[in-house]
């Protein structure tokens, strides 16, 4: 029987990777980590991210969004699709945050883009859904806040990797007046990486960092629940309504 090298490798790093993960949730709680099945210490860096963790923990989540997402660039239909996802997802988790940074003003700044990814249907002279949306998380604290915003801001970081081949795709060129308000707002946000450092300095604990992570996870999931329906999109005008 032939062996697939290619696939045995891919899954070695993915072991590895978890195992990496985990031997950083173990030095956050103070705790050595446990020995691999060849009696070998889990090698994990020190100090632990809290962005290193996240990334890992929602990996698979990341992964499967991609998936429903598909490529934005590749057609009209595909970017409303990816716009009233968002605008989904956002006009339910920004109101929940809204309440966290009223409390916590070391979480400050966010910068709202409900009404922007709004702005961009109205002008493609669609909609994003009505009725009833994803279920909203009950209010957040600290921790929670920030696995929002770490879903929330990242989901900006890939708006800005996809805002040059959206601008650049074939079909851009019957559509010169495409809006692209969301991604104008997404290139003005606050530096990713140096957002995440800021705020990881606000987690201590395993408990905190469980939080976030458990948050973070939801947060991927109604983003889920969101690109579903946004499959559904009907051409209609847009409710100002529908971003509150």
């Amino acid at each position: 029987m032939a062996f697939d090298e290619a696939g045995m490798e891919n899954a070695g790093r993915e072991r590895a990777g978890l195992k990496r993960a985990n031997g950083r949730l173990e030095a956050l709680a103070g705790r050595s980590p446990e020995p691999d099945a060849d009696g070998d210490a889990v090698p994990f860096a020190l100090p632990v991210r809290m962005r290193d963790v996240l990334r890992a923990a929602t990996d698979r989540d990341h992964r499967e969004l991609d998936a429903l997402v598909g490529e934005v660039w590749e057609s009209r239909a595909a970017y409303v699709a990816y716009l009233a996802m968002n605008h989904l997802a956002h006009r339910v988790l920004e109101p929940v945050l809204e309440t966290a940074l009223d409390r916590f003003e070391a979480l400050r700044p966010y910068h709202c883009v409900r009404g922007a990814l709004l702005a961009d249907l109205e002008a493609l002279g669609e909609r994003s859904g009505r009725g009833d949306g994803p279920a909203a998380p009950v209010a957040c604290d600290l921790p929670a806040a920030i696995g929002l915003i770490y879903v929330l801001e990242g989901s900006r970081l890939g708006a800005r990797m996809l805002h040059g081949r959206v601008a650049s795709a074939p079909w851009r060129s019957v559509s010169s007046d495409l809006p692209m308000t969301f991604f104008e707002a997404s290139r003005s946000t606050e530096n990713f990486n140096g957002r995440m450092a800021h705020l990881e300095q606000l987690i201590s604990g395993r408990t905190a960092l469980d939080a976030s992570v458990a948050s973070a996870r939801a947060a991927f999931a109604l983003f889920r629940d969101a690109a579903e329906r946004a499959r559904q999109f009907q051409p209609a005008r847009v409710d100002r309504k529908d971003a509150r």
